[in-house]
């Protein structure tokens, strides 16, 4: 696959999504999130003692 500036999509500036796509990415990275939280705020912890 080729890398194209924005501009040079030939799709460009009328671009579709698959919102299911974005939606599954956006869990996954939220469930991520809080485990890097959780574990934060372990290590955190540990080091207050």
């Amino acid at each position: 696959m080729q890398n194209l500036w924005i501009w040079q999509h030939p799709n460009y500036p009328n671009f579709s999504f698959d919102k299911s796509v974005i939606n599954t990415i956006t869990n996954k990275l939220e469930q991520n999130h809080e485990i890097l939280k959780q574990d934060q705020q372990k290590r955190s912890f540990k080091g207050a003692n």
